[in-house]
């Protein structure tokens, strides 16, 4: 009976296109952008509790809380216009590179928030 089956699902197989297990190069790219954004959208709540971070700290001055609110507002712009540009992208390779830069963008704009607050 295993013999038969393994038969039937075999010639299924070969009588199924390819196309209906594979999933579409759009459909890749749509789950890559989606992928992203999430990754995006972590990012950013970083950046959001470091804003409440800076808020509360008492030892630094209004003019200093200022300048590095806008240094991480500035961050979050970058990574809202990554969004932005992923979402316009149209082919597999690009949006896969995009999808590879997010964390190196990321914990380089990350390391520049904590060092400023060192400073």
């Amino acid at each position: 009976m295993n013999k038969k089956l393994f038969a039937t699902l075999a010639i299924a197989a070969m009588l199924i296109p390819s196309a209906v297990f594979a999933s579409s190069t759009a459909d890749q790219i749509a789950a890559k952008q989606t992928k992203s954004y999430s990754r995006i959208t972590t990012s950013i709540a970083w950046f959001n509790k470091e804003i409440t971070i800076i808020n509360s700290k008492k030892g630094i001055t209004a003019d200093r809380k200022a300048f590095l609110i806008n240094v991480v507002n500035a961050d979050i712009a970058i990574m809202n216009q990554m969004k932005t540009d992923i979402s316009k992208v149209t082919d597999l390779p690009t949006v896969k590179k995009d999808y590879n830069s997010i964390n190196l963008i990321y914990d380089g704009l990350k390391s520049g928030v904590k060092a400023a607050l060192k400073a």
